[in-house]
């Protein structure tokens, strides 16, 4: 039986925030640098553009991140992210990658299988980034789960590090 998980709430919160801040402060950096070649700038001038850029990157960021899915299945775990599914497989099992800085964990496969989510097709260029960042090869285990050793993916990757080893 498969079962289907999602992004946890504070990863999706955090990572939101981070990008809500972010295009807010690039907002307002931009109409300071603006202001110096064009004329004075002042606060009052700045108004309420950065807080309304910063609020629709982080609604943007929230939606997008819980669009985000993660199933186990027998065969192996399937990804959807950015309108494509990737179905990696247990007998492309290659390690259990620890990251100490920030603590991070993630399993990682031989190249998956990068197919179209929705019944639109993949867009233009999605593969070859999904390829390039490594996306289609790797499952970041923290952003799914607190401990994903008491979910049934542990006995899985268990029994995959397992047959590996032999």
């Amino acid at each position: 039986m498969a079962t289907i998980y999602r992004p946890g709430w504070l990863y999706v919160l955090g990572y939101a925030a981070l990008t809500g801040v972010t295009i807010g402060l690039a907002a307002v950096v931009g109409w300071v640098l603006s202001g110096v070649l064009i004329g004075d700038p002042t606060l009052d001038d700045i108004g309420i553009v950065p807080i309304a850029l910063g609020v629709g990157a982080f609604a943007m960021a929230v939606v997008n991140l819980r669009k985000r899915k993660l199933t186990v299945v027998r065969e192996g775990v399937v990804m959807e992210r950015d309108g494509a599914r990737i179905s990696l497989f247990w007998t492309d099992f290659e390690e259990l990658r620890v990251k100490t800085t920030p603590h991070r964990e993630e399993l990682v496969f031989g190249p998956g299988l990068v197919q179209p989510a929705g019944a639109g097709g993949l867009r233009r260029g999605v593969e070859a980034r999904l390829r390039k960042s490594g996306a289609d090869r790797t499952v970041p285990l923290t952003t799914y789960f607190a401990d994903w050793r008491q979910t049934e993916l542990g006995p899985a990757v268990a029994r995959a590090q397992a047959r590996q080893a032999r």
